[in-house]
């Protein structure tokens, strides 16, 4: 199959967080085996952050499941750590999971 193509939908005037995004998109196109052309539109330091932690997600073997349910449970974690980010949300449930 032929890999979808796609962006930072919502990110712009709508003010969307491109982390949480571009990782609904992956694990999107993960659960329909479907490879992700990742347009960042010149954004390098999203571009270099998003490809982090993409490697990361990889190298802890995430399933999606575990990337979904990190995702579920970053606004109840963001309310008591407004500064927290998602990726860093997502590395810190994996990390849990596997405690």
């Amino acid at each position: 199959l032929r890999p979808v193509a796609s962006g930072n939908w919502g990110c712009g005037v709508f003010g969307g967080n491109k982390e949480l995004k571009s990782l609904i998109q992956i694990i999107a196109a993960a659960k329909a085996r479907r490879g992700l052309i990742y347009c960042t539109f010149h954004d390098k330091p999203f571009e270099t952050s998003l490809v982090e932690q993409y490697e990361k997600l990889l190298e802890m073997g995430a399933t999606i499941g575990e990337v979904y349910r990190a995702l579920t449970s970053f606004h109840k974690q963001l309310e008591r750590e407004p500064k927290l980010s998602v990726f860093q949300h997502v590395s810190n449930c994996l990390a849990a999971f596997r405690a």
